[in-house]
């Protein structure tokens, strides 16, 4: 299990989470909060799940963390999702997002470690 957890969007990695820095007790209470909140169900996909359940939570979560990060808000969302996921698949590596082809395709990546990119300018030459 590695302690990174990397959200690329359109191939690009927009946040690194490390699940070595633990949780404060005001972000697990947060968590809780998310939890209980989505118990009374929610909208995914255009559907709405009146008792989801691990699988459905974790799709809603992932896509309202893609959400949030794609429109740059709302960072409290964006660290309670990363959170979140990290915390509810210890196994996971990387979230994949893609919408090139007009619509949102989001991979929960277990078996691909993350490794960091490199920028590389050509201008210079």
């Amino acid at each position: 299990m590695s302690d990174k957890m990397a959200v690329l969007i359109n191939g690009e990695a927009v946040l690194e989470y490390d699940r070595s820095v633990a949780l404060t007790e005001q972000q697990r209470l947060s968590l809780e909060k998310m939890e209980h909140k989505m118990d009374g169900g929610f909208n995914l996909a255009g559907e709405l799940i009146s008792s989801p359940d691990k699988n459905q939570r974790l799709q809603f979560i992932a896509l309202n963390l893609v959400h949030a990060l794609v429109n740059e808000e709302n960072e409290a969302l964006i660290a309670a999702s990363s959170s979140y996921l990290a915390e509810n698949l210890p196994d996971l590596n990387q979230v994949k997002a893609d919408n090139s082809k007009g619509q949102w395709l989001i991979d929960l990546v277990f078996d691909k470690e993350y490794q960091n990119q490199v920028k590389v300018s050509f201008s210079d030459l």
